[in-house]
């Protein structure tokens, strides 16, 4: 189960403000030795709108909106799908949980050109142990709370957001 579709998946360690640690960056299946991407899903979602008020009057022949400048997204969650292959799945596993559950990171990949923050609230768990040929591995559903509710294009400066 090796790398085959040519893309490379990266995840890194972001502050409160947005800015990165440089010495977070991980490149998922090269530094997570028997990690393998299957898919991301929910990536493309936008949260609601959460910072509209609107009221409504018995007398009134419609609803009073007060729009914002700029509207506040609900958080959204995105499952990333990865398999755990080989005699060191576990331990594997084990790291790579040790990395994502601390903290914020920020997930981009070369297929999407696009990125977005999250944190991880839900429980990580592998599927029952599953075979390749003669090869061990386990699934596992990473659910990925998006801060933003929505995706940055990789030319983005996301800090922003993080200041209103």
């Amino acid at each position: 189960m090796a790398n085959t579709h040519g893309y490379e998946f990266f995840m890194q360690e972001v502050d409160e403000k947005g800015y990165s640690s440089y010495n977070t960056l991980k490149n998922l299946e090269k530094d997570f030795e028997g990690l393998t991407y299957i898919t991301l899903s929910g990536a493309d979602n936008l949260g609601a709108v959460k910072n509209i008020y609107t009221e409504t009057y018995a007398d009134a022949n419609r609803v009073r909106v007060s729009m914002p400048e700029k509207v506040q997204r609900e958080s959204t969650q995105i499952t990333l799908v990865l398999y755990f292959v080989g005699e060191k799945r576990a331990e594997v596993f084990k790291s790579f949980c040790d990395y994502i559950c601390n903290g914020r990171h920020r997930y981009w990949d070369t297929a999407r050109n696009k990125y977005f923050d999250f944190y991880i609230s839900e429980e990580l768990t592998p599927s029952d142990e599953l075979w390749y040929g003669s090869t061990p591995y386990f699934k596992v559903d990473v659910k990925m709370n998006n801060i933003f509710g929505q995706t940055f294009d990789s030319h983005e400066d996301v800090r922003n957001a993080y200041n209103e």
